[in-house]
């Protein structure tokens, strides 16, 4: 890495004639500095820049971004403690979310002193990652906290106006009727978990996170039921024991009917694979719970094997909860619809608990039959 750069300045002498003289500038705790070269062999612009390259890297404190970064967002750190002075969020999942990033900034550019980040260098990075818009928004947003960090370390490194990403405010699409069977194929996955983990998420309207946390317990096949309490905390990698919605306090825990197709596939799926309890249904052989992206390509696999063409629609994961909303409307009152989904009105807010389940159990269990037709799908 260079760290001096050569250059001529006019000045003007004992004399008062100008002359040329070759200086070199540098960053030392993130100050830029400059000095003259005496070197009074230097004749060219090569000659100071081979004077330059046998200088010793500057001293001071470091300000690579590893050494910026290594305090930052970590729990009781003076970063911390000025950061809530001034107003921003240190809620715990916010401080995790932000550390994440940060690791993975520290991964890719640690090594590079923070002056000499380039906004071609960032770009390059994030223009190929199979990343939502929103993350790499998230990234360039953690960087520029690390500028930010330096200014406290007594640096002064001008931020670069790095550019954001423009993403799309359109809403995911439902699939149509014709789609859904061919999509829901065991043919187009790779294992009966993957089939049964779109089959539920389909079926149930399951945010990814709640499938991410499913447990075996969660399943009432007397009831044809499942109980949504809980999902996975993709900062932390926790299962929370409330819905996204809700918190500990008012945890929102829901019941959702499943057609008879989908309580069959479960129910063999827990029988085959010997699960109950607080057993995750849907892991891996090392029995680490899934990860988003391992979900998200194994729908577009399918997407693709299933010859299914956006013709201008966003297809995404959360299309089927989408098809799951539409697909009850047709059959159940809307505030019925919106239980199950987990929304939450402003006109009506329901703080779920366990009586509330209760009384949910016996209000739903009349519709048991209706969840047949929400569905048409092909048993085998």
């Amino acid at each position: 890495m260079q760290h001096y750069h050569p250059f001529k300045k006019t000045i003007k002498g004992k004399n008062g004639k100008s002359k040329r003289v070759f200086y070199y500038w540098y960053y030392e705790n993130g100050i830029q500095k400059q000095k003259v070269i005496k070197d009074k062999s230097c004749k060219t612009m090569y000659d100071a820049a081979v004077y330059c390259s046998q200088l010793p890297p500057p001293r001071g404190k470091s300000a690579k971004i590893k050494d910026i970064a290594a305090d930052m967002f970590i729990f009781g750190s003076e970063h911390l403690r000025r950061r809530e002075q001034l107003g921003y969020s240190c809620k715990p999942t916010t401080v995790r979310a932000k550390r994440q990033m940060l690791d993975c900034i520290v991964q890719q550019f640690g090594e590079y002193d923070l002056a000499d980040v380039k906004i071609a260098d960032v770009f390059n990075y994030l223009m190929p990652q199979n990343r939502t818009f929103g993350w790499k928004n998230r990234f360039i947003s953690t960087l520029r906290d690390v500028y930010q960090q330096a200014t406290f370390d007594g640096m002064t490194i001008p931020v670069p106006d790095f550019p954001t990403f423009k993403g799309t405010s359109k809403k995911a699409d439902p699939f149509n009727d014709d789609e859904l069977p061919l999509f829901l194929n065991r043919k187009n996955f790779s294992c009966e978990r993957n089939y049964l983990l779109f089959l539920l998420i389909t079926t149930a309207g399951l945010r990814v996170s709640e499938a991410r946390a499913f447990q075996a317990r969660q399943f009432l096949p007397d009831l044809q039921m499942i109980l949504v309490d809980g999902f996975m905390d993709g900062a932390n990698k926790t299962r929370n024991p409330y819905n996204k919605c809700g918190s500990k306090e008012n945890p929102k825990w829901r019941l959702v009917l499943i057609p008879e197709i989908t309580a069959t596939v479960l129910a063999a799926f827990l029988a085959e694979n010997r699960l109950d309890g607080n057993d995750f249904v849907f892991t891996t052989t090392s029995g680490n719970t899934l990860r988003i992206c391992s979900i998200r390509c194994a729908f577009f696999s399918a997407i693709r094997r299933a010859g299914i063409a956006a013709d201008g629609r966003r297809l995404t994961i959360h299309s089927l909860r989408y098809t799951f909303v539409t697909r009850t409307r047709a059959y159940l009152d809307a505030d019925t619809v919106r239980q199950m989904a987990g929304h939450t009105a402003i006109e009506m807010t329901d703080y779920y608990t366990r009586r509330k389940i209760q009384d949910d159990k016996r209000n739903l269990s009349a519709y048991i039959g209706v969840a047949n037709r929400f569905f048409q799908l092909e048993k085998g």
